[in-house]
């Protein structure tokens, strides 16, 4: 039973840790600049607006739906950078609390620091409302900066504490005489990036710098659910085979 949950949450990440396209943030950068341009373009040349030819309103009307098109693009990016947050680390912690309950079960004392690492986990990562940061990102966009400074450090402590975690299962394996085939040091751990220095460099930058910025948040968890889905199998298999040992011929499945 506790193997087939640890085997489910592993099968739900396709649906939790959403790998992000690189381009996607920009994708709406093209289309306001595709759009903003050409429309102040237009009122510079045309102030009244009763005066714009017929021909030109069918262009105007395209350019503010390119407009709204990327408005709402925007609002899709930060929506999922939020929500994949919150649901790989949920993802994550009942992960984890079954391979310790598995653990356990089989003797390994590990279990407990196991479950130390998952309360860390439990007060520090807190789901947080995309909606909410959404509707302040448009009402005080400065607030962007603090959305971008806890995505990266809600992804950097997790995935250093993921690592601890692992090296605590892997000690519990060899305490039970398994091998363990996963390596820790193998799950990328996202880089603590200084939001103070990120910040700077924007607004020195006048934005160009924040064009990095948001590559990193979109790219670094990216390889964060690489490593993990690549680990996951192997930590499965590890797990299989300590089971296999503990409780022949069928085992706890």
């Amino acid at each position: 039973m506790l193997l087939g949950n640890i085997r489910k949450y592993h099968e739900m990440l396709s649906e939790t840790d959403y790998m992000m396209p690189l381009w996607m943030p920009f994708a709406s950068m093209i289309l306001a600049l595709a759009s903003v341009v050409p429309l102040a373009v237009l009122t510079a040349l045309y102030p009244d607006l009763s005066e714009v030819p017929e021909a030109v309103l069918g262009a105007v009307a395209i350019l503010v739906v390119m407009l709204i098109a990327a408005m709402v693009v925007s609002i899709y990016v930060y929506y999922k950078l939020i929500a994949r947050r919150n649901q790989h680390f949920k993802r994550a912690r009942l992960l984890y609390t079954s391979v310790a309950d598995l653990l356990e079960k089989m003797g390994s004392a590990r279990a407990l620091s196991i479950r130390s690492i998952i309360r860390e986990m439990e007060v520090e990562e807190q789901e947080k409302s995309a909606v909410l940061w959404i509707a302040l990102i448009v009402l005080i966009g400065i607030v962007v900066f603090y959305v971008y400074h806890f995505l990266n450090r809600d992804f950097n402590k997790h995935s250093a504490r993921e690592r601890r975690l692992l090296e605590e299962v892997k000690r519990g394996l060899e305490e039970l005489g398994v091998v363990a085939t996963f390596m820790p040091e193998e799950l990328y751990v996202v880089p603590r990036r200084s939001t103070i220095v990120y910040i700077v460099l924007s607004l020195v930058t006048v934005g160009i710098f924040s064009l990095y910025w948001i590559y990193t948040l979109t790219k670094d968890p990216n390889e964060h659910f690489k490593s993990h889905r690549d680990i996951e199998r192997l930590l499965i298999s590890s797990l299989e085979r300590a089971v296999e040992e503990k409780f022949p011929p069928g085992g706890e499945r």
